[in-house]
């Protein structure tokens, strides 16, 4: 994928191709097909435009590329250098925030050339050391990843395209001078040679599918949907990419852990195993350790921090407290659908056993973190269920379920958020900051 920053361009949008251009490279491999994607980002660094409109727009082209064409006019200058600094600088942290291996290749384009020296790759490359040169000579200081990118840069010198595609509306290579249309298929012959190097990778440096690639363009998407307003630098939008990421695998973490319980506590016998209270208990602990773990890696101001941690806790809280409603449920009607089985006349027996041998140790497991008066009221509703028959039994173990759903409620009732949980996301985040 390519980006293009054009100079003198009014408008604030992108410009790319309505449909996929598929290039074929590595042929031993089972999809050797990449899609390509040529993106233009229209002036996004123009003078004079909205910092916050240029830091979506290059955010987003950074996102969408792993081959960066930097075009400039006529020769390459300190502010130009300083204008791809800001580029990298977006790639740099966009990669960190979304899982990305930066941009893969960069072409240094410089339109327009009158100078001297060739045209095409040769005369870049030497222009290009010479204009580094002046700058080391100057005392000015990129970034460690500039230097590195600019280390593996190519540069083209492209001439004068002529006055009739200058003037044209629609640009025909029949409309170019000679020198640039050899010029330019020489080029596109040397991007072409680029491509099976700069498929779209992520940090771990395994290429990305099409639908991976879709779902960090939609996590973009909905960043800037959220928090349009608090974006006015690339240092923000990079912190908010990070910590909407972040929340989404702390998410997915406590979505897995709820689908664990769920599997463990599925069946009859298996669903009265772990008491509403402990089920909460247990999941509160769980809920603690990922709020910690997400303070630990939260990005921005104190109150950017709070405000995501605010939101991640809203979710896990709900979620949580759904789960166990649900699993207050199905232990209520687990209860007396066991009490039922012990009073069957036609098995009493069986359910004297069931009651004793696999019911009991489960309930009594229970009983010990909500009383001996609750596991002395299962015993005796399976007991009586057991020996008296099916219609009496079944009372019975409606009644236990009601009762014991009654007892739970106070305990399982949903809690509020006390100001220690505020106090203690507060505390997190000041040792953050200390470290």
């Amino acid at each position: 994928m390519g980006s293009g920053t054009v100079r003198g361009s009014a408008r604030k949008f992108f410009w790319t191709t309505t449909k996929t251009m598929c290039y074929k490279y590595e042929q031993h491999l089972k999809n050797p097909q990449m899609a390509i994607f040529v993106v233009d980002s229209e002036g996004c660094n123009e003078v004079g435009q909205d910092p916050a409109i240029i830091v979506r727009l290059s955010t987003l082209s950074m996102l969408l590329s792993s081959y960066l064409i930097f075009n400039v006019s006529t020769k390459v200058k300190q502010t130009d250098l300083e204008q791809l600094e800001i580029f990298l600088n977006s790639a740099q942290q966009t990669g960190e925030a979304l899982g990305l291996d930066p941009i893969q290749h960069v072409d240094v384009v410089v339109r327009d050339w009158f100078g001297s020296i060739y045209c095409g790759e040769k005369g870049g490359k030497q222009h290009l050391q010479n204009v580094l040169q002046k700058v080391q000579r100057s005392q000015v200081i990129f970034s460690p990843f500039m230097d590195h990118i600019l280390a593996r840069a190519r540069c083209f010198l492209m001439p004068f395209p002529g006055k009739s595609i200058a003037v044209s509306s629609r640009g025909h290579v029949k409309d170019m001078d000679t020198d640039f249309r050899d010029c330019l298929m020489d080029y596109f012959g040397c991007v072409l040679k680029s491509l099976p190097s700069c498929a779209r990778k992520d940090s771990k440096g395994s290429v990305m599918s099409g639908s991976k690639f879709f779902g960090q363009l939609k996590l973009f998407i909905k960043t800037i949907e959220q928090y349009t307003l608090k974006i006015s630098t690339p240092l923000e939008m990079a912190s908010l990419l990070w910590n909407t990421n972040s929340q989404n695998l702390i998410i997915q973490d406590f979505d897995n852990i709820l689908k664990q319980q769920e599997q463990d506590s599925d069946g009859l016998f298996k669903c009265v195993k772990t008491w509403p209270s402990q089920m909460r208990k247990l999941l509160e602990v769980k809920e603690k350790e990922l709020i910690e773990k997400f303070g630990n890696s939260v990005r921005g101001s104190v109150e950017e921090r709070e405000r995501a941690m605010d939101k991640l806790q809203s979710r896990l809280h709900r979620e949580k407290e759904i789960f166990c409603g649900k699993h207050k449920k199905n232990f209520r009607n687990g209860v007396i659908k066991c009490g039922v089985m012990a009073g069957s006349a036609a098995i009493g027996a069986v359910g004297a056993v069931v009651g004793g041998v696999v019911v009991g140790p489960a309930l009594a497991a229970g009983a010990a973190a909500v009383g001996a008066v609750e596991a002395a009221g299962v015993a005796l509703g399976l007991g009586v269920g057991a020996g008296v028959g099916a219609g009496v039994g079944a009372g019975v173990g409606a009644g236990v379920g009601s009762a014991l759903s009654s007892s739970q409620a106070a305990g399982d009732a949903t809690p509020s958020r006390s100001a220690k949980d505020k106090e203690d996301k507060k505390a997190l985040l000041k040792e953050q900051d200390r470290e």
